[in-house]
């Protein structure tokens, strides 16, 4: 049973040092350079009085006015503001210049003051956490456990330290030493592969830290193409997870298996198996069996949710793929889909950096690109927000010509463009973009390299 210490535990003062905040503040009063020092620790919510987050804005707004920031100037500019009386007043700036006799150990004081402002946010996480449990008002417990995972994620990453900022010479040795592997590994392929040999020639593979974005009209092969590039991606030992939002892990595996084991979709739906389709069957799944491959097939995906779950499995496993299908079954925050979107492409890349993965997001085109004629896509057929087309590092688009095949359609043009698929490599932030052939393989539901049709 909990002691009374254990019970009266939210009861207690939050973590926080006023001998380290004062010492900070003393600092940028004494030496400018000590403004320039804490800003590129601290913010001002991370003080605890409210006094000495008042007088940390004033120091910072002075410095950016190129005004000094002493004792006359700080108080004038209390008094401007009427914050004087809550800053402390007047005998409380002589009170900062006497406890703080030289700004020689401001960095260290200043990560003392972010080291418990953390510690603060840890604590009001939990107790949000706390009082979700005690008033659940119908919620699952599966949600309450997300968003208590997400408030502890935010804590985390919100690390702090340091202004962003890196020696050029620093960073330039990092560099030449993967060029110097890249080198001597003569590898064409530098990132994880697709399987698609046009495609992973022109951009060496997909690269950690970069969002490609796939689009496609319905029924196009997104989905297929996609789970193919996964595949790949984790036979060659790159562990990847597949978000699927629009299908059953159950129905990803009956692909998967039919594109694999290349057997009729249909056929292993409809129980009409021959010996020598088990045989391929099994020879598929013995084979897909080896690859480190999660899947998740929840169908009301959030940003947040995804990121927790990325996190949790980067921890055992350096994710190195990550597949989003599709981008606008997500659902995000804003007052109307274009915003909403937008949130989630920038999250998504957003996400890439933070775990350094590569994150391939599947997404819808617009009605637009059936106007016109060839009906190839353009980015401004991205559905829902241009943020797509911004976000992404690369921009893949997928069409199949026979989609469009009616009536009218020559005989010729029937025979020269069935079961072809055109990737567009639309954009390539660091290469060239361009257009390739596939085969596409309608029983199942698979795509395979060709040489370019004729004409």
């Amino acid at each position: 049973m909990s002691g009374p210490d254990e019970l009266s535990a939210f009861d207690r003062q939050p973590p926080f040092s006023p001998e380290a905040e004062v010492s900070v503040l003393g600092a940028m009063l004494i030496e400018p350079d000590a403004i320039s020092e804490s800003r590129t620790i601290l913010k001002d919510s991370d003080f605890y009085r409210e006094a000495h987050r008042r007088l940390f804005r004033v120091f910072c707004a002075l410095q950016d006015r190129g005004d000094v920031a002493d004792v006359v100037t700080v108080l004038e500019t209390l008094k401007d503001t009427g914050e004087l009386e809550a800053a402390g007043g007047a005998p409380y700036l002589a009170e900062l210049l006497d406890a703080v006799p030289t700004a020689s150990n401001v960095e260290y004081h200043a990560k003392i003051v972010r080291d418990k402002s953390r510690l603060r946010a840890l604590l009001e996480a939990s107790s949000k956490t706390i009082r979700d449990i005690y008033d659940l008002n119908g919620r699952p417990a599966a949600e309450v456990m997300t968003a208590a995972e997400g408030r502890i994620l935010d804590v985390l990453r919100d690390d702090g330290g340091g202004d962003g900022l890196l020696p050029i010479k620093e960073a330039l040795w990092g560099t030449f030493e993967e060029i110097e592997r890249d080198q001597a590994a003569k590898k064409e392929v530098i990132g994880f592969p697709t399987g698609f040999k046009d495609l992973d020639r022109m951009t060496r593979g997909l690269h950690r830290g970069d969002l490609s974005v796939l689009a496609a009209r319905p029924s196009h092969g997104k989905s297929a193409w996609a789970w193919e590039a996964a595949v790949e991606t984790a036979l060659s030992g790159v562990p990847t997870a597949i978000f699927s939002l629009e299908m059953t892990n159950a129905q990803l595996i009956r692909r998967g298996l039919a594109s694999e084991g290349r057997v009729c979709l249909q056929t292993i739906g409809a129980g009409g198996l021959k010996s020598e389709d088990y045989q391929r069957l099994a020879a598929a799944a013995g084979h897909l069996n080896t690859a480190p491959l999660w899947l998740d097939d929840r169908p009301r995906g959030t940003l947040a949710d995804i990121r927790a779950k990325v996190r949790r499995l980067d921890a055992k496993e350096d994710v190195g793929l990550v597949v989003v299908d599709y981008l606008q079954l997500m659902e995000s925050e804003g007052e109307n889909r274009t915003q909403q979107v937008g949130a989630i492409s920038r999250g998504l890349k957003q996400m890439a950096r933070e775990f350094d993965v590569h994150i391939l997001a599947l997404s819808q085109l617009s009605r637009a690109v059936e106007s016109r004629n060839p009906p190839r896509p353009r980015l401004s057929d991205l559905r829902d927000s241009g943020a797509i087309e911004q976000d992404a590092d690369n921009v893949f688009f997928l069409w199949r010509p026979e989609m469009y095949f009616d009536d009218k359609t020559k005989e010729e043009e029937r025979s020269k463009y069935e079961n072809l698929g055109e990737l567009v490599v639309a954009k390539q932030r660091n290469g060239p973009v361009g257009r390739m052939w596939l085969y596409f393989h309608k029983e199942y539901t698979r795509f395979d390299d060709i040489t370019k049709p004729g004409g």
